[in-house]
Protein backbone atom coordinates (compact mmCIF):
# COMPACT_ATOMS: atom_id res chain seq x y z
CA UNK A 1 0.00 0.00 0.00
CA UNK A 2 1.23 3.70 -1.22
CA UNK A 3 1.86 5.87 2.15
CA UNK A 4 0.82 9.17 1.89
CA UNK A 5 2.75 12.00 2.32
CA UNK A 6 0.93 14.74 4.63
CA UNK A 7 2.17 17.90 4.64
CA UNK A 8 1.32 21.46 6.95
CA UNK A 9 -0.03 24.52 5.19
CA UNK A 10 3.08 26.05 6.51
CA UNK A 11 5.36 24.00 4.62
CA UNK A 12 3.41 23.97 1.40
CA UNK A 13 3.03 27.53 1.41
CA UNK A 14 6.87 27.57 2.23
CA UNK A 15 7.66 25.43 -0.83
CA UNK A 16 5.27 26.77 -3.45
CA UNK A 17 7.08 29.93 -2.46
CA UNK A 18 10.14 29.00 -2.93
CA UNK A 19 9.61 27.19 -6.57
CA UNK A 20 8.22 30.31 -7.95
CA UNK A 21 11.11 32.56 -6.71
CA UNK A 22 13.47 29.94 -8.25
CA UNK A 23 11.22 30.96 -11.81
CA UNK A 24 10.38 34.14 -11.54
CA UNK A 25 11.67 34.96 -15.11
CA UNK A 26 9.18 32.56 -16.07
CA UNK A 27 6.86 35.23 -15.20
CA UNK A 28 8.44 38.36 -16.24
CA UNK A 29 7.50 38.51 -20.12
CA UNK A 30 3.90 38.92 -19.01
CA UNK A 31 3.96 41.28 -16.42
CA UNK A 32 3.78 38.49 -13.79
CA UNK A 33 0.29 38.49 -14.57
CA UNK A 34 0.15 35.02 -13.73
CA UNK A 35 1.11 35.70 -10.13
CA UNK A 36 -2.02 37.44 -9.96
CA UNK A 37 -3.96 34.11 -9.33
CA UNK A 38 -2.17 33.08 -6.81
CA UNK A 39 -3.93 32.67 -3.30
CA UNK A 40 -3.73 35.74 -1.29
CA UNK A 41 -1.08 34.16 1.90
CA UNK A 42 1.21 32.97 -0.53
CA UNK A 43 1.22 36.07 -2.45
CA UNK A 44 1.95 37.98 0.96
CA UNK A 45 4.42 35.53 1.68
CA UNK A 46 6.63 36.35 -1.44
CA UNK A 47 5.59 39.75 -1.36
CA UNK A 48 7.36 39.87 2.40
CA UNK A 49 10.39 37.70 0.90
CA UNK A 50 10.54 39.96 -1.87
CA UNK A 51 10.69 43.72 -0.07
CA UNK A 52 12.63 42.10 2.70
CA UNK A 53 15.51 40.18 1.11
CA UNK A 54 15.25 41.31 -2.36
CA UNK A 55 15.36 39.10 -5.39
CA UNK A 56 17.04 39.26 -8.60
CA UNK A 57 14.56 39.89 -11.21
CA UNK A 58 13.81 43.21 -13.70
CA UNK A 59 10.41 45.23 -13.51
CA UNK A 60 10.28 45.29 -9.88
CA UNK A 61 7.75 47.44 -9.80
CA UNK A 62 5.04 44.61 -11.77
CA UNK A 63 5.77 41.89 -9.43
CA UNK A 64 4.35 44.80 -6.68
CA UNK A 65 1.12 44.94 -8.63
CA UNK A 66 0.69 41.48 -9.31
CA UNK A 67 1.03 40.43 -5.52
CA UNK A 68 -0.47 43.51 -3.36
CA UNK A 69 -4.21 42.75 -2.61
CA UNK A 70 -6.73 43.54 0.38
CA UNK A 71 -4.87 41.57 2.94
CA UNK A 72 -1.70 43.18 2.18
CA UNK A 73 -0.46 45.15 5.82
CA UNK A 74 3.07 45.90 5.17
CA UNK A 75 5.75 46.82 2.48
CA UNK A 76 9.28 48.19 2.21
CA UNK A 77 9.34 50.46 -0.58
CA UNK A 78 12.83 50.79 -1.33
CA UNK A 79 13.14 48.73 -4.12
CA UNK A 80 10.32 50.23 -6.24
CA UNK A 81 10.84 53.35 -8.45
CA UNK A 82 7.89 55.07 -7.26
CA UNK A 83 5.35 56.96 -9.69
CA UNK A 84 1.62 58.00 -9.34
CA UNK A 85 0.95 55.17 -11.39
CA UNK A 86 2.08 52.95 -8.61
CA UNK A 87 0.69 55.03 -5.97
CA UNK A 88 -2.55 54.21 -7.55
CA UNK A 89 -2.57 50.77 -7.74
CA UNK A 90 -1.59 50.29 -4.28
CA UNK A 91 -4.82 52.02 -3.01
CA UNK A 92 -6.13 48.31 -2.88
CA UNK A 93 -4.37 47.97 0.08
CA UNK A 94 -7.27 49.39 2.10
CA UNK A 95 -5.84 47.17 5.12
CA UNK A 96 -2.24 48.53 5.51
CA UNK A 97 -0.69 49.33 8.63
CA UNK A 98 3.03 49.66 8.09
CA UNK A 99 5.17 51.73 5.55
CA UNK A 100 8.72 51.90 5.12
CA UNK A 101 9.96 54.29 2.29
CA UNK A 102 13.91 54.32 2.55
CA UNK A 103 14.78 55.63 -0.50
CA UNK A 104 16.22 59.23 -1.42
CA UNK A 105 15.05 61.77 -3.62
CA UNK A 106 16.45 59.09 -6.70
CA UNK A 107 13.54 56.47 -7.47
CA UNK A 108 10.82 58.71 -6.42
CA UNK A 109 8.71 59.88 -9.38
CA UNK A 110 5.55 60.69 -7.41
CA UNK A 111 3.90 64.26 -7.27
CA UNK A 112 2.55 65.36 -3.77
CA UNK A 113 -1.29 64.37 -5.43
CA UNK A 114 -0.90 61.44 -6.21
CA UNK A 115 0.82 60.48 -2.60
CA UNK A 116 -2.80 62.55 -1.24
CA UNK A 117 -4.67 59.98 -2.90
CA UNK A 118 -3.20 56.98 -1.74
CA UNK A 119 -2.87 57.86 1.52
CA UNK A 120 -6.46 58.57 1.87
CA UNK A 121 -7.10 55.07 1.34
CA UNK A 122 -5.16 53.96 4.12
CA UNK A 123 -7.23 54.06 7.48
CA UNK A 124 -5.73 51.50 9.23
CA UNK A 125 -2.39 52.81 8.93
CA UNK A 126 0.10 52.55 12.09
CA UNK A 127 3.48 53.32 11.17
CA UNK A 128 4.98 55.81 7.78
CA UNK A 129 8.49 56.16 7.42
CA UNK A 130 9.04 59.27 4.35
CA UNK A 131 12.38 60.74 3.23
CA UNK A 132 14.00 62.92 1.07
CA UNK A 133 11.64 64.33 -1.42
CA UNK A 134 10.26 67.43 -2.05
CA UNK A 135 6.85 66.54 -2.50
CA UNK A 136 6.27 65.63 0.95
CA UNK A 137 4.81 68.69 2.28
CA UNK A 138 2.27 70.19 4.26
CA UNK A 139 -0.90 69.21 2.57
CA UNK A 140 0.17 65.89 2.97
CA UNK A 141 0.97 65.91 6.18
CA UNK A 142 -2.95 67.62 6.47
CA UNK A 143 -3.78 64.31 4.55
CA UNK A 144 -1.98 61.91 7.29
CA UNK A 145 -4.22 64.01 10.23
CA UNK A 146 -7.34 63.84 8.42
CA UNK A 147 -7.43 60.18 7.35
CA UNK A 148 -4.71 58.22 9.42
CA UNK A 149 -6.56 58.81 12.64
CA UNK A 150 -4.43 55.03 13.83
CA UNK A 151 -1.39 56.14 13.00
CA UNK A 152 1.24 55.76 15.92
CA UNK A 153 4.68 56.46 14.44
CA UNK A 154 5.83 58.93 11.91
CA UNK A 155 8.80 59.80 10.55
CA UNK A 156 9.99 62.53 8.09
CA UNK A 157 13.23 63.00 7.04
CA UNK A 158 14.43 65.59 4.59
CA UNK A 159 11.67 67.44 3.56
CA UNK A 160 12.48 70.93 2.88
CA UNK A 161 8.15 71.80 2.03
CA UNK A 162 7.49 70.95 5.69
CA UNK A 163 6.87 73.76 7.42
CA UNK A 164 5.24 75.30 10.32
CA UNK A 165 1.94 74.62 9.10
CA UNK A 166 2.62 70.91 8.79
CA UNK A 167 3.22 70.37 12.69
CA UNK A 168 0.25 71.97 13.22
CA UNK A 169 -1.96 69.38 11.76
CA UNK A 170 -0.12 66.70 13.10
CA UNK A 171 -0.81 68.38 16.39
CA UNK A 172 -4.22 67.33 16.60
CA UNK A 173 -2.97 63.68 16.19
CA UNK A 174 -2.59 61.18 18.71
CA UNK A 175 1.08 59.92 17.72
CA UNK A 176 3.31 57.97 19.82
CA UNK A 177 6.76 58.61 17.78
CA UNK A 178 7.61 61.84 15.70
CA UNK A 179 10.96 62.39 13.86
CA UNK A 180 11.41 65.26 11.81
CA UNK A 181 14.68 65.71 10.36
CA UNK A 182 16.01 68.46 7.76
CA UNK A 183 12.70 70.29 7.92
CA UNK A 184 12.09 73.89 7.10
CA UNK A 185 10.36 74.57 10.86
CA UNK A 186 10.43 76.95 13.30
CA UNK A 187 9.81 77.73 17.11
CA UNK A 188 6.23 78.48 15.92
CA UNK A 189 5.99 75.11 14.73
CA UNK A 190 7.04 73.20 17.63
CA UNK A 191 4.52 75.56 20.21
CA UNK A 192 1.55 74.93 17.43
CA UNK A 193 2.79 71.60 18.37
CA UNK A 194 2.95 71.56 22.17
CA UNK A 195 -0.88 72.76 22.07
CA UNK A 196 -2.56 69.98 20.51
CA UNK A 197 -3.59 66.92 21.67
CA UNK A 198 -0.50 64.86 20.62
CA UNK A 199 1.54 66.13 24.02
CA UNK A 200 -0.71 63.61 25.66
CA UNK A 201 0.13 60.70 23.63
CA UNK A 202 3.91 61.39 22.59
CA UNK A 203 6.38 59.29 23.89
CA UNK A 204 9.38 59.39 21.31
CA UNK A 205 10.60 62.60 19.92
CA UNK A 206 13.22 63.55 17.11
CA UNK A 207 14.03 67.49 16.21
CA UNK A 208 17.14 66.73 14.43
CA UNK A 209 18.95 69.36 11.33
CA UNK A 210 16.09 71.65 11.64
CA UNK A 211 18.41 74.72 11.95
CA UNK A 212 15.82 77.49 12.40
CA UNK A 213 14.61 75.71 15.64
CA UNK A 214 15.82 77.34 19.03
CA UNK A 215 15.79 76.76 22.71
CA UNK A 216 12.74 78.35 23.09
CA UNK A 217 10.94 76.25 20.93
CA UNK A 218 12.78 72.89 22.01
CA UNK A 219 11.87 73.76 25.51
CA UNK A 220 8.05 74.91 24.71
CA UNK A 221 7.31 71.13 23.15
CA UNK A 222 9.16 69.60 25.76
CA UNK A 223 7.44 71.09 28.56
CA UNK A 224 4.06 70.16 27.58
CA UNK A 225 4.94 66.82 26.37
CA UNK A 226 4.88 64.88 30.16
CA UNK A 227 4.89 61.21 28.88
CA UNK A 228 8.02 61.66 26.75
CA UNK A 229 10.97 58.81 27.24
CA UNK A 230 13.20 59.31 24.50
CA UNK A 231 14.39 62.74 23.35
CA UNK A 232 16.77 62.88 20.18
CA UNK A 233 17.61 66.89 19.67
CA UNK A 234 21.07 66.51 17.46
CA UNK A 235 22.42 68.91 14.62
CA UNK A 236 20.60 71.74 15.49
CA UNK A 237 22.52 74.79 14.62
CA UNK A 238 20.61 77.30 16.92
CA UNK A 239 21.17 75.32 20.08
CA UNK A 240 23.95 75.78 22.28
CA UNK A 241 25.48 73.50 25.95
CA UNK A 242 23.59 75.32 28.24
CA UNK A 243 20.51 75.41 26.31
CA UNK A 244 20.53 71.63 25.96
CA UNK A 245 21.24 71.36 30.06
CA UNK A 246 18.50 73.85 30.41
CA UNK A 247 15.90 71.91 28.35
CA UNK A 248 17.58 68.59 30.43
CA UNK A 249 16.41 70.17 33.37
CA UNK A 250 13.08 71.28 32.24
CA UNK A 251 11.90 67.64 31.30
CA UNK A 252 11.68 66.58 35.49
CA UNK A 253 11.73 62.99 34.75
CA UNK A 254 14.46 60.63 34.17
CA UNK A 255 14.82 59.70 30.06
CA UNK A 256 15.77 56.15 28.88
CA UNK A 257 17.36 58.19 26.07
CA UNK A 258 18.88 61.98 25.26
CA UNK A 259 20.54 62.42 22.47
CA UNK A 260 21.84 65.65 21.08
CA UNK A 261 25.53 66.92 19.53
CA UNK A 262 26.81 70.46 19.87
CA UNK A 263 28.90 72.34 16.89
CA UNK A 264 31.91 73.56 19.00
Amino acid sequence: MEKRLEYSVDLLTAMAMKCIIKNLSFYQNSEFKALEQLPIPLKNSILKKFTTTGLNTKNVNALLVALINKQTTEINMTPFTITDNLLEKLCVCENMKKIYWFRDRIGCEFTSAGLINFLEHTPELTFLMLVKNDEINDAVLKCISNNCGKLEVLEIAGSENVTDAGLMYLSTMNLTSLSVIEANITDQGLIALSKGKITETLKELVVSRCNNVTHLGLKTIVKHCLNLTWFNLMNNANVNAAEVEDIDQILRIPLNQVFYDLTL
